[in-house]
């Protein structure tokens, strides 16, 4: 019940995106407090003209010339509020919350005039019927929070009441109990209205929002759909389906000058064969981003698992040999090799046999290569490449036969995701980890609460803050804490921060070891 009525008068802010649809309002909320404000300055200069030619005399003449005082202050205040407004029209567009909280004050001052006026008024009556027409159409331009709402007008309607009370009773003056009645009427219609027409406001806009916010979101997908359709995922150029799409326009367009260069990345197979398909990969995208400082991206495709085409308008077949020459050159460099074929024509309209014939020069080519020493060389290299990662792996092992004692558990750990990744782990931990569902800061509050001595844990539970965690090892680059286990073994967790943790998201190492 008491949630309802907290957002029923919107307090803490249960709005979502609620400064986005505070700036989406500011428009029509503007619009519609000023032509309010004009409405009251030409009320008030109407008020104040039409009081000089009223007669009065003694205490009527005090009460009427104080309400002129109070019709020039209206004036001077919706004045001066609407000259701040135009002079200041584009920082406050800028800033809406700061223009909503004048014109909220404008309006609490505006309903205290009021009261003053029926304070003054003879009877009460008119000024009881100026406060009723005040406090609905503050109820209906107002952008105060309901709750602030029904604060203004509950306290407007005690002092409206006390306005309303003649001491003695006069000639048609209202008794307290009737205007403390007629008091609270108003200001339970005024905050009715006020909730409705709030929530209204707001639900509308939080509705147009989404509605763009998922019209945008459609728009993205459909975006990097279409773009992964054209483009090859793993080196980032056109694909098989754009190279057709880009022959195609060539076939069916103008005739013109087309050059076209076949490549063909040597030792593929042999490659994931020794080293993995990563490693495949990885020569992939090196030879794609050599291609690409020579060619753009438009022209530049990967056709199929080892095959490259440039299709180039304007090219004649000795500049793409250099361009093949520069190519190769740079991919040699890095520790492969590629062969390539081009040529080229005045047809455009003839594309197919400008590829077929780079093709046949690309195969030529790679007789030649496979027949040379460049092969022999190459497939020494990656023997050597093989031979190494296996020492290196067995090393690997030696090296943890030997440490593996002094640690008794090591992870990985994502902070953001409060997931881990173990190199070490004691059988006990991870049946508290699959327990925990994968989540680690549950797992170690868990084992540390049957596991460690009750004196340490709120240190343990500490350390499960991330973020006061992230900000210890901003400072301190490593974080320590020592502690004692229930059979009496004291160790020492020592976390640290990993630099590159960003590529798999593990960005700390939490280390269990002996205490020093």
């Amino acid at each position: 019940m008491l949630e309802k009525v907290k957002k029923l008068l919107d307090i803490g802010n249960h709005y979502p995106y609620y400064d986005e649809i505070v700036k989406g309002l500011y428009g029509s909320v503007m619009v519609r407090n000023f032509i309010f404000q004009c409405f009251v300055l030409i009320g008030s200069m109407l008020l104040f003209v039409s009081s000089l030619w009223r007669p009065a005399a003694g205490p009527e003449q005090v009460g009427l010339s104080s309400c002129r005082l109070c019709y020039l202050a209206v004036f001077a205040m919706t004045g001066l509020l609407m000259a701040v407004e135009i002079f200041n029209s584009r920082k406050f567009s800028e800033n809406t919350e700061t223009y909503l909280n004048i014109q909220s004050v404008y309006q609490v001052l505006l309903l205290g005039f009021v009261i003053i006026f029926t304070k003054l008024d003879h009877s009460g009556v008119s000024g009881m019927a100026l406060y009723s027409c005040m406090v609905f159409i503050i109820a209906w331009i107002t952008m105060m929070k309901p709750w602030q709402t029904a604060f203004v007008f509950a306290v407007g309607a005690i002092a409206e009441s006390i306005a309303m009370y003649r001491i003695p009773m006069e000639q048609g003056a209202v008794p307290l109990i009737s205007s403390t009645g007629i008091g609270i009427l108003i200001m339970v219609a005024g905050i009715v209205v006020a909730i409705e027409v709030y929530h209204a406001r707001m639900r509308g806009k939080l509705n147009e929002i989404m509605i763009f916010r998922r019209y945008a979101m459609m728009e993205k997908q459909n975006s990097e759909l279409d773009e992964q359709a054209h483009l090859d995922i793993l080196t980032g150029l056109g694909n098989r389906f754009e190279f057709n799409r880009i022959c195609a326009l060539y076939k069916n367009g103008p005739k013109e000058t087309v050059g076209c260069i076949y490549m063909d990345a040597n030792g593929l197979h042999e490659l994931n064969n020794h080293l993995g398909h990563d490693a495949g990969d990885e020569m992939l995208k090196t030879v794609a981003k050599v291609i690409l400082r020579y060619f753009a991206v438009e022209e530049s495709f990967r056709i199929g698992g080892d095959e490259f085409v440039v299709l180039c308008k304007k090219a004649d077949k000795e500049w793409m040999e250099k361009q093949i020459t520069a190519i190769q050159t740079d991919i040699a460099e890095l520790g492969y090799s590629v062969s390539a074929g081009c040529d080229c024509g005045t047809d455009s309209s003839k594309i197919q046999v400008i590829i077929q014939n780079a093709e046949n020069n690309m195969r030529a080519n790679k007789v030649a290569f496979y027949a040379s020493e460049d092969a022999q060389r190459q497939n020494r290299a990656l023997n050597e490449k093989l031979e190494n990662m296996i020492v290196k792996k067995r090393d690997t092992d030696r090296f943890l036969e030997v440490i593996r004692p002094l640690y008794r558990d090591v992870f990985f750990v994502n902070l953001e995701e409060n997931c881990c990744r173990p190199v070490f782990m004691e059988e006990r931990f991870g049946k508290y980890l699959e327990k925990a569902e994968g989540i680690f800061s549950t797992a170690l509050l868990d084992f540390s609460k049957h596991m460690m001595r009750m004196a340490y844990y709120p240190r343990i539970e500490s350390l499960c803050n991330y973020a006061d965690l992230q900000k210890k090892l901003d400072e301190k680059h490593v974080v320590k804490l020592t502690y004692e286990r229930v059979d009496g073994i004291i160790g020492c967790l020592r976390i640290y921060p990993v630099q590159d943790g960003v590529k798999d998201g593990m960005n700390t190492l939490w280390i269990f070891g002996k205490d020093e």
